[in-house]
């Protein structure tokens, strides 16, 4: 759906006139009463990402609002080939999937840099990064709008994460981001 001007003739005003709800008319160059003709201005929905990206991007790429974000985590493993990276990525996507949170998983063999290229460039809100600390525990959440990173215990993830599903950042990630 586009930008659409969608004329209405004189239907609204000569029904109003009609149910003598008012006089919707004008004198016309000859001094004579003629109903208005009307038209409406219609915003198409594929206008709106525009409108949200004009003034939420930055020269990285997109940052959605929390209502827009395709996704809200996109959990990166930095080594694909490390079979820990991701048998851990793949159980903390599952789990963040049953609790309703809105979370890609980005199990490309692609380079740790484009991954994360995409991921700012995109705009997911947060990625959750699974890589070489993982051996002691730790994995990594970047918040796309300030790029700040914390690391965290890895068996904290879903307790962090699950205010996510209501729309809510919670105690962890409130001092992360600035809110929307």
């Amino acid at each position: 759906m586009a930008n659409k001007l969608h004329i209405l003739d004189d239907n609204y005003s000569t029904i109003r006139l009609c149910y003598k709800l008012s006089d919707d008319n004008f004198l016309d160059e000859n001094g004579k009463k003629v109903p208005f003709v009307m038209g409406t201005y219609g915003i198409g929905v594929s206008r709106l990402i525009p409108a949200i990206l004009e003034q939420k991007a930055d020269d990285k790429g997109c940052i959605w609002t929390k209502d827009t974000v395709p996704f809200t985590v996109d959990i990166i493993i930095s080594n694909i080939k490390d079979k820990e990276q991701v048998k851990y990525a793949e159980k903390i996507y599952k789990i963040l999937q049953e609790e309703k949170i809105n979370t890609i998983l980005d199990d490309r063999k692609e380079r740790f840099g484009f991954k994360i290229k995409d991921f700012e460039l995109i705009g997911f809100s947060f990625a959750l990064i699974v890589g070489k600390n993982l051996k002691d525990n730790i994995v990594q959440i970047v918040d796309r709008k300030t790029l700040k990173k914390i690391e965290i215990d890895k068996d904290k993830v879903l307790e962090i994460a699950k205010p996510l599903s209501k729309n809510s950042y919670g105690e962890y990630l409130k001092d992360l981001v600035k809110d929307d």
